[in-house]
């Protein structure tokens, strides 16, 4: 959990909250003229909402301390922590980390025939190259290939091919089923609808 505080241009505090990620720290709107930063506030007696100076009750720090694993600020009146995350917001999130996933899906390899490939954009590039090479030669085909572990193992033309075709159906799975749970990202209509949405554990 990412502990945060907003605070105006002269550096008075405005607001303290936590959120449960680096990704949801980039949604928080800076005041203007202020800024948002990284961190616990140092809270003792008082704090700054944006006019004056408001003395704190043993009952508001105490409420402080009970900090919830979600994004949230601190509301002074009420002595909670509200969950400020709109739908939108909710949801750029959901996109983004669906996003990483697909990035990490697509570069971090894949196995055909018990073997494991580099799939990273110069791997993929390679691999590409080489079928193409392989689709002029004759059935006799053969080149070595150095795998994600190291190992070396020499691959005939039918082999190279079949890890050609992997590989494209590897790449159109990471965007295919990105395309559609980005659909269901903007077609959710609740913030538990949108945070459920996340990639399959197995293509």
């Amino acid at each position: 959990m990412i502990h945060y505080y907003t605070h105006a241009a002269n550096g008075a505090l405005l607001s303290v909250g936590n959120c449960p990620s680096e990704e949801d720290l980039l949604l928080i709107t800076a005041p203007e003229g202020g800024g948002v930063q990284r961190g616990e506030a140092k809270l003792n007696d008082q704090y700054w909402n944006g006019d004056q100076l408001i003395d704190l009750t043993v009952e508001q720090l105490s409420a402080y301390q009970q900090f919830p694993v979600r994004r949230t600020e601190f509301d002074f009146q009420t002595c909670t922590w509200p969950d400020i995350r709109t739908l939108e917001g909710v949801k750029a999130l959901a996109w983004f980390r669906i996003k990483e996933t697909r990035d990490a899906f697509e570069f971090g390899g894949m196995t055909v025939a018990d073997r494991t490939f580099d799939t990273d954009t110069a791997s993929q590039a390679r691999i590409q190259g080489a079928v193409q090479l392989a689709s002029m030669a004759g059935e006799d085909f053969e080149i070595d290939w150095t795998l994600a572990d190291n190992s070396t193992v020499t691959l005939a033309r039918s082999d190279l091919m079949a890890v050609g075709l992997a590989l494209g159906n590897h790449v159109q799975f990471a965007h295919r089923t990105a395309r559609t749970l980005r659909q269901q990202i903007e077609a959710a209509e609740s913030i538990d609808e949108a945070e459920s949405i996340t990639w399959p554990s197995s293509p």
